[in-house]
């Protein structure tokens, strides 16, 4: 069920990816490089994601997202989307280094149904298996064939970016619960570190007013 944070997400994701594909100038650089990776490549990795060739690209795209993120917590989501981004964007760099652009959600998708399989194994292992290999059979028959099935637009297919997905979707799966306790420590020591930092500067300003 979606809550306000869910919505919030699914928003502003589309919205970006609505504003970079219909803005050719922002696309273009927001796009992957792979042909020639300079050091706008550590930001292109993060924003390529969000730029679609067309209206349908990113119609099937945006419709996939909104109802997987629906599926998953955000934090979860969000460490799944951070992990992919990179995973992705150096599996295409390495794999097409011929390749001009790379856009697209479809490979975070990937990873993030691969982490919902996971999620729904923990309600019943024969539903998260049925929904994994749903999703690696879909991947292999469009190796095969040599193109999506949902988009019939001639842009090529990166099926690379799906594979990557699926395994950093694997990854997430398996390391869920570790990954979502760094966080927490994370955001718990971020915590501790504003407190000293502000018992720290009402002591120093006390000693000024209390010699």
């Amino acid at each position: 069920m979606k809550t306000h944070t869910h919505r919030l997400l699914i928003t502003a994701v589309l919205s970006a990816a609505a504003i970079l594909t219909f803005c050719p100038a922002a696309g273009g650089a927001a796009a992957l490089r792979p042909i020639s990776p300079d050091a706008s490549f550590l930001w292109r990795m993060f924003t390529c994601h969000l730029v679609h060739w067309s209206a349908e690209h990113l119609f099937y795209d945006g419709i996939c997202f909104a109802i997987i993120v629906a599926m998953l917590s955000v934090r979860k989501t969000l460490v799944c989307m951070v992990l992919s981004s990179v995973t992705i964007a150096i599996a295409i760099t390495l794999t097409y280094p011929e390749m001009t652009a790379y856009g697209g959600l479809s490979g975070i998708n990937c990873a993030l149904f691969t982490l919902w399989a996971f999620q729904l194994a923990e309600q019943s292992k024969t539903i998260g298996v049925m929904a994994l290999g749903a999703i690696i059979t879909k991947t292999l028959l469009e190796i095969h064939i040599g193109h999506t099935f949902f988009v019939t637009d001639t842009f090529i297919s990166a099926d690379m970016a799906h594979v990557a997905g699926i395994v950093t979707g694997v990854i997430c799966g398996i390391c869920r619960k570790h990954f979502l306790k760094m966080i927490d420590i994370a955001i718990n020591y971020s915590k501790f570190s504003k407190r000293l930092i502000s018992a720290s500067s009402f002591s120093r300003s006390s000693r000024v007013f209390f010699p």
